[in-house]
């Protein structure tokens, strides 16, 4: 079990070609298992930093509830040792650099202590080690910083009976006090890194979510740049190289949501992995937003029906996993929505004058055909959408519905800058999007919603200019609110959100002339409309059902810049049906999210 000395050993990357490259050679039975929990990004770490530092541990044959020291805390190999030092029950005075770090040291990576060498005098270092180990020393230190005199402090600072362990490989030799090693039976051991079964422990501890490096991910083709970075110090945490996205070699199964019969249990099973055909793409979906649309999909309750069984969600929010054949707009990796609209026909007077969302031969995302409640979902290649980097899967998913339907709600009001617009419905999935990209276009908002408790969510959170409660009121009192809030004479535009006939009608009343209400719920049943004054007051009454896809770029755009944040609830793939009727309960607040895989 100490094949780690072998003196007939060859190192990957050193004695053999490594793993900087596309493919890499190695001997079966030196090559460690990675948790399906553990993403390829998080495991690549744990093959050295984590394996080294979890032996050096062990090393010191500390035990659980004693101190060891790590100097060098807070880097490459420091971070993810802090994080396998508390996994092991041990208590952890970090060591490093700097009073930035204190709090990476101490919140992040859950030390328990935290001493600043800037400044120090090497007896000061010792001394503080000392007094933050009970005031005695150190059972185990972990040597890391990579100069000789870290190796003294390393030894000075332990209590007697204490075991530094040396991982860093400085030139040079240093000073060992015999007398006080001998006296104290202080133990100096080098450990370069460990062995097969370590490996294993490693990457079960990380899978088990006890260890989170600190990754920054670059191309192979920087690895100049990243060397470069590294000599001058400039990596925080560890540096891993992007070669290809986590899934290339891709499942023949899945986890998938499946709507088998209406008003019955959504039914989670397993399901193969769909194909990219040509044109199209596959995508691993990492999160995929719930919309009310899904429910009616479960109840079956909409005249139009889907064909059974059918895959729900239109927000899957995700990477790329395989190319189907012809596409060369994106590349295995990038961040991409699948929305509401999956294709239209791309030949209609609509389709060619950007109007795909009323295309009489269009599907629907997890409606015409299978969604995004899988783990995997097939998408034609030019309707999907590119989610910022500054954007998480969480946050973009509700814009793929949310987001892009309100956004184009409020363009099809036409009112502009610095005139009002009221939204009836404005603190719910929808409508709390919607507030935020009114704002972001310059417009006034007037949200109108129901309970008091929702004015300072609307105003502070939402950033609203009025309020409306319509809780007690009667629609006659409602409009009058509207329009006291607007200006007196009322809004230049309302968005119809609330699923309700009374409230397209207070829509349109609330309207000064020449304002436009715009529906987008779908109550059953209809509504009367005043034609007197809708001619007279030459008012606009307008459907909106999605944005095209134009504008569910320019909304990731918009959210990616920070303008629009989401309030998400996030849950499993296996919590849909509990989802759903919370969803009919009036129970969400905000857009719920689930949770299908970790952010990549």
């Amino acid at each position: 079990g100490w094949e780690t000395v072998c003196g007939h050993q060859n190192q990957t990357g050193f004695g053999s070609n490594g793993c900087f490259a596309e493919y890499t050679v190695a001997e079966a039975s030196y090559v460690g298992r990675i948790p399906d929990s553990l993403s390829f990004s998080q495991a690549a770490p744990i093959l050295c930093a984590g394996v080294t530092t979890y032996k050096a541990l062990k090393e010191t044959e500390a035990k659980a509830g004693q101190w060891v020291a790590i100097l060098g805390a807070c880097g490459g190999l420091g971070h993810v040792g802090c994080q396998y030092a508390a996994a092991m029950g041990l208590k952890v005075c970090a060591v490093d650099f700097g009073a930035d770090k204190q709090e990476y040291a101490l919140t992040v990576l859950g030390c328990d202590a935290f001493v600043d060498v800037k400044g120090k005098t090497q007896d000061q270092i010792v001394a503080a080690v000392k007094a933050a180990c009970d005031g005695v020393g150190a059972h185990g230190s972990v040597i890391l910083a990579p100069r000789p005199d870290s190796y003294q402090q390393g030894v000075d600072m332990l209590r007697p009976m204490g075991c530094a362990v040396g991982i860093a490989l400085p030139p040079g030799d240093f000073p060992v006090d015999i007398f006080t090693m001998i006296l104290h039976r202080k133990t100096i051991r080098g450990s370069i890194v460990g062995t097969r079964k370590d490996l294993n422990d490693c990457l079960k501890i990380a899978g088990d979510g006890k260890v989170v490096c600190t990754v920054a991910e670059r191309k192979l083709e920087e690895i100049n740049d990243v060397l470069n970075e590294m000599e001058q110090g400039k990596i925080k945490g560890r540096c891993v190289l992007r070669i290809c996205p986590d899934e290339t070699l891709l499942p023949a199964t899945m986890k998938a949501a499946v709507v088998e019969e209406f008003g019955k249990p959504i039914v989670v099973k397993s399901v193969p992995v769909p194909k990219p055909g040509r044109g199209q793409v596959l995508i691993k979906v990492i999160t995929s937003g719930v919309c009310h649309t899904d429910l009616h999909v479960r109840e079956g309750d909409w005249i139009v029906k889907p064909q059974l069984p059918i895959i729900p969600g239109h927000e899957g929010a995700g990477i790329i996993a395989a190319l189907g054949e012809g596409v060369t707009n994106l590349a295995i990796g990038d961040r991409v929505g699948h929305a509401w609209l999956h294709d239209s026909c791309g030949g209609c007077d609509y389709c060619l004058s950007g109007w795909e969302t009323v295309c009489g031969h269009q599907n629907q995302t997890g409606f015409g055909s299978n969604g995004c409640f899988a783990e995997y979902t097939v998408a034609e290649a030019s309707y999907v959408g590119r989610i910022p980097d500054t954007l998480s899967f969480s946050q973009a998913a509700p814009i793929l519905c949310a987001g892009v339907t309100t956004y184009k709600a409020l363009k099809e009001t036409e009112a502009k800058a610095g005139q009002w617009v009221a939204i009836l419905g404005a603190c719910g999935g929808l409508g709390h999007v919607g507030c935020q990209y009114a704002a972001a276009m310059g417009l006034k908002v007037c949200a109108v919603d129901f309970g008091a408790d929702k004015k300072d969510y609307a105003l502070n959170v939402l950033g609203c200019d009025a309020f409306v409660d319509v809780k007690g009121r009667s629609p006659d009192q409602i409009v009058a609110a509207v329009k006291e809030a607007c200006d007196g004479v009322g809004a230049h535009g309302s968005v119809i959100l609330a699923p309700r006939p009374e409230s397209y009608q207070q829509g349109v009343d609330m309207l000064r002339p020449m304002g436009c209400a715009v529906g987008i719920a779908l109550p059953p049943g209809a509504f009367p409309v005043d034609i007197f004054t809708m001619i007279l007051h030459r008012k606009t009454i307008r459907g909106s059902i999605v944005g095209t896809r134009k504008d569910l770029n320019d909304c990731l755009k918009i959210a990616g810049d920070g303008k629009v944040r989401c309030t998400v609830q996030e849950r499993r793939l296996e919590d849909i049906n509990d989802v759903l009727n919370e969803m009919e309960q009036g129970k969400i607040k905000g857009r719920c999210v689930l949770r299908v895989a970790p952010e990549f």
